[in-house]
């Protein structure tokens, strides 16, 4: 469909130099490209997340009383003043480093501030500067990955 619209368009430009395109068709010839490149570049927004990933900076650990889990908070360095978002996860103190951290994250909207007398974690709810992915609603009591959430 974009071909042939893309075909009808080039046609009716008129070019003064019929064996020289002008400036106006080298740029409509690339912008199928950068659409290709954003297409495919938006399609890569679930990445998996490693402890060994180079770029990965923990702003906090915090390990529960009875040694099982830790909380983590962390974002990834992307060079040139270009942080991501924060991530906060619940993770086994015992967690593989070849494991991702993808399925140990809060979802949107939740931080994990510390650890409670019971070994609850301690959550708190926010509003996030960011698009969610998806809508989640946690309550006190709930579980998380192995261990009791404790909403504040």
């Amino acid at each position: 469909m974009i071909t042939a619209i893309w075909q009808k368009f080039r046609f009716s430009m008129p070019n003064p130099h019929p064996i020289m395109p002008t400036r106006f068709h080298n740029a409509m010839r690339t912008l199928p490209w950068i659409f290709l490149f954003l297409t495919l570049t938006a399609c890569n927004a679930e990445k998996k997340q490693f402890l060994t990933d180079k770029n990965l900076v923990i702003l906090e650990e915090k390990v529960s009383a009875d040694r099982k889990h830790k909380l983590i908070s962390y974002h990834f360095d992307l060079g040139a003043f270009d942080y991501s978002r924060m991530y906060w996860a619940i993770i086994p103190t015992n967690l593989d480093r070849k494991e991702p951290l993808n399925d140990y994250i809060l979802p949107d909207g939740y931080k994990a501030v510390d650890w409670n007398a019971k070994d609850e974690a301690m959550v708190e709810k926010w509003t996030p500067y960011y698009y969610k992915n998806e809508e989640v609603k946690l309550q006190s009591g709930d579980e998380f990955n192995g261990v009791i959430l404790e909403l504040k």
